[in-house]
């Protein structure tokens, strides 16, 4: 119905996908990596029982699909259950490490999280291998099918709980946000008002992210909205969020004759960078320049590396 309509306006009928920047721009650009991202983080998705177990389950599938082509197959569903438990298992997994390797296309940044997903056919397709116990090979051996299970449960709940490691360590962003909330606590606590699209920025700064008075977030890359702004408001400009979801890239704001840039963090390293920067809005405001000053994994700052306009 919304397609109908939107019809007449954008005169596509496929507007709803055409013109939501999240899924035909190509955010995150230079966070891509590699296609086999998703395989080093097995632990984390399944779990080494889990995984050993899901290997099983294909290799078995797969041999039944060969035997259902020569004809040789006693099994009913072989059909079904490669198609519908470990298509979806298999597939998902490529397009998700599609996702994260291919450059141009929409980027999932690499996360665990969307593989989630997965649990539900994968864990029939590893409990098709852990059928294997059920072969007459272990009911000749006493105790090995209790052992086995045994086992298996210890190591299922091993892995599920042995995910976090405390003290907990905050990741880059944090650190950097952090920072960056310390210096507006401490150097501009009365300021007018900032803009913001980072989550952590709010908490570190003991703001109320509801009241709109004091904070309000940027959703989009409404660069019209920006440049009429009224004097003295922040923006807080991050690497991540503002520019990958919301699309202001940092050019706009450094090189914008309204906005002065105070403050400018980069994590220390650049495999693992992430910047924050802080700007403000004026009339005709006199650029100074400021330093880039790295932040290392204990939250200490370095001097300045290189002088922005």
């Amino acid at each position: 119905f919304y397609s109908i309509i939107g019809y007449f306006h954008f005169k596509d009928i496929l507007w709803v996908v055409h013109q939501n920047y999240a899924l035909v721009g190509e955010s995150h650009v230079e966070l891509k990596g590699d296609y086999f991202h998703y395989f080093r983080f097995y632990h984390q998705i399944w779990g080494s029982a889990y995984a050993v177990f899901l290997i099983l389950g294909i290799g078995i599938i797969f041999t039944h699909v060969f035997k259902l082509v020569r004809g040789k197959s006693r099994y009913e569903f072989v059909e079904e259950v490669f198609i519908l438990f470990l298509g979806n298992t298999v597939g998902c997994f490529i397009l998700h490490s599609l996702l994260y390797a291919v450059p141009g296309i929409l980027n999932n940044l690499g996360m665990v999280r969307y593989l989630a997903t997965l649990i539900p056919s994968s864990a029939i397709v590893a409990l098709i291998g852990l059928n294997i116990i059920d072969l007459p090979k272990f009911n000749r051996i006493v105790f090995l099918k209790p052992v086995v299970l045994i086992i298996t449960v210890v190591l299922i709940f091993w892995s599920s709980l042995s995910q976090w490691f405390f003290p907990f360590k905050p990741n880059q962003e944090q650190i950097v946000m952090k920072q960056m909330a310390n210096y507006i606590q401490k150097e501009m606590p009365d300021f007018k008002k900032i803009y913001f699209s980072h989550p952590l920025f709010p908490y570190y700064a003991e703001l109320d992210p509801y009241d709109i008075n004091k904070v309000e977030v940027l959703w989009s890359a409404d660069l019209e909205h920006l440049s009429q702004l009224p004097d003295s408001t922040l923006i807080l400009w991050d690497s991540h969020f503002l520019k990958g979801d919301g699309g202001i890239p940092f050019e706009w704001l450094s090189e914008n004759p309204n906005y002065i840039m105070l403050k400018h963090y980069d994590y220390i390293f650049p495999e693992l960078s992430f910047e924050a920067c802080l700007f403000i809005r004026g009339d005709n405001p006199v650029p100074v320049p400021v330093p880039v000053e790295l932040v290392y994994p204990d939250g200490q700052v370095s001097g300045s590396t290189l002088q922005v306009p």
